[in-house]
């Protein structure tokens, strides 16, 4: 670098809260943050995925970003930001009784990883002899999935989350198949099954972080709840 003295950063321990995985990490640095923050100035989701998949491939020693689930991926990024930037945001919220607009600091790292209340098996019956094992959607599933308007874009969605189809004792690996065969495939199964997939599918665990405080103004309570990391960046 010129001559110039390096900077050592530091690494941090943290247990993935789906798969349980322990991993190691570091902040992200000066160009890592620029290049976050000019894709959150464009509000193009398309980008700012592609950001936070960067800076976890960068951050993060020896992870596939894509196989974590989507609140591994997630809960990952957050403590990347608090590690880099501090745990503490500014934030604004408006009074919902006086509409008087509150300032305060949100202190991040109270941020829960909540698990739905019934756990669904990642391998579902869908006939007589025959099975589908799924894996939870990743990033880019989860953000297709918030933004989806079409049956096709669901049923393709689907498709990339089947990790293998049982029929029997044969085991069928999807990815020796063409993509049009697989969608239409599932297009051909019956409602009811194609219900159990997209059940799994929705059956995920989310971050959720809560604030309570007093508004300003008229002194009554109110709530700042935040859910999933697309709402740590409004």
């Amino acid at each position: 670098m010129n001559g110039l003295p390096a900077i050592t950063l530091p690494k941090y321990e943290l247990t993935l809260p789906s798969t349980q995985k322990k991993i190691k990490f570091r902040p992200f640095v000066v160009r890592e943050e620029k290049i976050l923050l000019i894709a959150m100035e464009e509000e193009d989701t398309t980008k700012l995925v592609t950001a936070i998949k960067n800076t976890l491939s960068e951050c993060a020693f020896g992870l596939d970003i894509d196989s974590l689930p989507q609140v591994d991926a997630e809960y990952l990024f957050l403590n990347i930001r608090n590690k880099s930037m501090g745990e503490g945001i500014d934030a604004m919220s408006t009074c919902i009784h006086c509409n008087h607009k509150n300032y305060m600091s949100l202190d991040l790292s109270k941020t829960q990883v909540i698990f739905p209340e019934v756990k669904l098996s990642d391998t579902i019956e869908l006939a007589h002899n025959l099975w589908v094992k799924m894996r939870l959607p990743n990033l880019d599933d989860a953000y297709t999935m918030s933004e989806m308007t079409s049956a096709a874009e669901i049923t393709k969605v689907v498709a990339k989350c089947i990790v293998n189809i049982i029929h029997g004792e044969v085991v069928v690996d999807p990815s020796t198949h063409k993509e049009n065969d697989l969608i239409e495939w599932i297009e051909n199964l019956p409602e009811v099954s194609f219900i159990k997939i997209t059940e799994f599918l929705s059956n995920v665990p989310i971050m959720k972080f809560e604030q309570e405080y007093n508004c300003t103004k008229c002194g009554q309570k109110n709530l700042i709840l935040l859910e999933g990391l697309e709402s740590f960046f409004d």
